[in-house]
């Protein structure tokens, strides 16, 4: 209903994604885990802390509906009074992986660190301009920067604004 919308309108709220607002996870997850809890007559008294790692680590792209989601699976699947690990969907187990960990796996040792710094500045630099159409602006926006910082960027890795390498 179209009304309805201009009714909550009057006081917009901005509400930030899950992923931004880690320290509600528990508190959610507590507040699903009695819900489910309750209607399939289960007696589960909380989580162990590895699942609730799980659930605080993961980045959550559906939002608090998924969160529900994976609450109500975990409660249907537990056969304890506490919510394991085991009763986690796998890709939350595959996606709460810190990305900066897989990262250190794959260096080799006895690498250059300024050098492997910046070919990663490099490329992230070039990745960023080709998602926001070469537009340095943007790009720089979308890197957390200043414009006139991607300019610096771009002279120090020489680069044309296209992102191809100065010859």
């Amino acid at each position: 209903r179209s009304d309805l919308y201009y009714r909550l309108n009057v006081v917009p709220i901005a509400l930030p994604p899950l992923r931004d607002r880690r320290e509600d996870i528990p508190l959610l997850a507590e507040h699903f885990l009695r819900r489910y809890a309750l209607d399939l007559k289960k007696e589960i008294d909380g989580f162990a802390p590895e699942a609730l790692s799980l659930l605080v680590n993961y980045r959550w792209p559906g939002n608090v509906r998924e969160l529900e989601n994976v609450i109500e699976r975990a409660v249907v699947l537990s056969r304890g009074n506490e919510i394991l690990p085991a009763a986690m969907p796998s890709d939350l187990h595959d996606r709460a992986r810190d990305p900066a960990d897989e990262l250190l796996r794959a260096i080799p040792a006895g690498f250059d660190l300024q050098q492997t710094l910046e070919d990663i500045e490099k490329r992230l630099v070039i990745q960023a301009l080709r998602e926001n159409s070469f537009v340095q602006a943007r790009a720089a926006a979308a890197l957390g920067i200043s414009r006139s910082h991607m300019q610096y960027k771009l002279k120090k890795h020489g680069l044309e604004a296209g992102g191809a390498a100065k010859e």
